[in-house]
């Protein structure tokens, strides 16, 4: 019997299909006929490797083979010629198989073919509930599903929420198709709602709320370029939007001044991304690397009225050191900046702690998201404008490797490593756009804010094969944290690298 490991591939031709089998005790490369006018031909092997091989992949145009070799200090990436024996000709057999039965021939399958649906398996399979608060503070309710065929050429989720108190719905279905290999093609359709608390004085009590309702249909191509040793990406998309407003209760709407009639926005977008960072199999961080984004939006809207733009870009580095430990100590270091335009209704803004989240019941996460202008130990949004730049730099550094679990619980303890760090950030406003938006200040040193601290990781695994990184850290405001309100230090936790 055989067992074929991964995706066969086949040759340019078509005639020839080559795949990886541990029917000799470890992965070894074979190669058979393809040809339907050779059906008795045998499967022949190419390799003997002790440690097994995997993934062969022929050239397109010379007669080469690429494949992936597992050695004691992990898996090496190999290109050598590709000569494929004769069917007559004996194939190295290990000692270990000695007493197996001959190879034979594959089966020639007769039934008929017929073209791909994939329907059935795309079919949704599930569904979680979900809860969650709005913005006017009110409990909403929904689920969520998604789905994706069996080659993975179609694949969509879907979510809906519904306020009880005001009937609002919020939701959207986003899908995307990789039938063409590359790009991948996506659409989108989103509606959510934002909500601005309306007193009658500053700081009065609440007397309702004012509702933008935002619906979005997007498009978008995204071109990926994976290499050994890098890899890169280009999406481009459009977008189209309709924003409407009321209030709650709806007698408020006629007492706000200002123009709250419905307005339509067109809007594209680019993005793009490159990165050659390498990392091991048990390094704590990205090593030997740099990686770099960006993307930038502009925004018409129709009947007339200037249009807006906004760029945001990044880049990371990050240095390995050969120091004790079992893994390498890194020094890393990220910078960030965004810009918009004066009349743009969007702004950016500093603090925070960056990392990820997990849902822990349908609806609730536990976590920070990813922030591009962190900085630990100040408050999210602490201070915002339409300028923003900031950077980190860490030190980070292996401290023990349990790489055990505990007992029969579904835990699994790999890594644990620690790290200091020094955040700094600032957002404002050009000295024509002050007011325009919640504008933190006008110049960039007016606005800076920094920390220092350090913090221990842990890596591990919930339900064995779900990684996750656990981050328990201390930082102090080192710059602004009494205007800012914060404390001297504080202790957070959460999920996810910060960069």
């Amino acid at each position: 019997s055989w067992s074929v490991e991964a995706s066969p591939s086949w040759s340019a031709d078509g005639r020839t299909v080559f795949f990886s089998s541990d029917r000799s005790g470890s992965p070894q490369l074979y190669a058979v006929a393809a040809d339907p006018m050779s059906p008795g031909d045998v499967p022949r092997r190419l390799s003997d490797a002790a440690t097994g091989i995997v993934d062969p992949e022929p050239a397109p145009t010379a007669a080469l083979l690429a494949s992936v070799l597992f050695r004691a200090d992990g898996y090496h990436l190999g290109v050598a010629p590709l000569v494929i024996p004769d069917a007559s000709a004996a194939a190295p057999v290990d000692s270990t198989v000695r007493d197996r039965p001959p190879l034979g021939a594959f089966d020639v399958d007769t039934s008929a073919a017929r073209p791909y649906r994939p329907w059935r398996t795309l079919a949704p399979r599930y569904w979680l509930p979900t809860i969650g608060v709005m913005g006017d503070d009110e409990l909403a309710f929904g689920a969520s599903t998604s789905g994706v065929d069996v080659i993975t050429r179609h694949s969509y989720s879907a979510g809906a929420q519904v306020t009880l108190a005001s009937g609002d719905v919020a939701g959207g279905i986003g899908y995307e198709y990789a039938g063409f290999g590359n790009p991948v093609v996506g659409m989108s359709f989103d509606q959510s709602s934002d909500y601005d608390a309306l007193r009658r004085v500053q700081n009065g009590p609440i007397l309702g709320y004012l509702r933008e309702r935002s619906r979005v249909v997007g498009v978008s191509t995204t071109l990926a370029r994976p290499r050994f040793r890098s890899s890169s990406s280009v999406s481009l998309g459009a977008e189209l939007e309709r924003a409407t407003f009321s209030t709650r209760p709806d007698t408020l709407l006629r007492l706000i001044s200002g123009d709250l009639s419905a307005r339509e926005y067109a809007a594209a977008v680019v993005s793009a991304g490159w990165s050659n960072a390498q990392r091991p199999s048990l390094a704590i961080s990205p090593e030997d690397g740099v990686a770099i984004s960006g993307s930038a939006r502009r925004r018409w809207r129709r009947g007339g009225g200037a249009g807006s733009t906004a760029v945001v870009g990044s880049a990371r580095a990050y240095r390995s050191l050969d120091l004790p430990g079992f893994a390498h100590h890194v020094l890393a270091a990220r910078a960030s900046g965004a810009w918009a335009s004066r009349n743009s209704t969007s702004d950016f803004g500093i603090g925070g702690t960056s990392g990820s989240s997990i849902e822990v019941v349908p609806g609730y996460r536990f976590g920070d998201s990813p922030r591009t202008f962190g900085v630990r130990g100040f408050p999210s949004g602490v201070r915002d404008g339409q300028r923003a730049a900031g950077g980190t730099i860490e030190y980070r550094a292996p401290l023990f490797l349990p790489a055990r679990g505990y007992r029969l619980l579904p835990l699994f303890f790999d890594k644990i490593s620690i790290s200091a760090f020094a955040d700094a950030a600032s957002a404002w406003c050009s000295f024509s756009a002050t007011g325009l938006v919640g504008c933190s200040g006008s110049a960039f040193e007016e606005a800076l804010i920094a920390s220092a601290g350090g913090e221990i990781n842990l890596d591990a695994a919930l339900s064995y094969d779900s990684p996750y990184r656990f981050r328990l850290g201390v930082a102090a405001p080192v710059r602004r944290g009494g205007e800012a309100g914060v404390d001297p230090a504080s202790v957070y936790f959460t999920l996810g690298s910060s960069f």
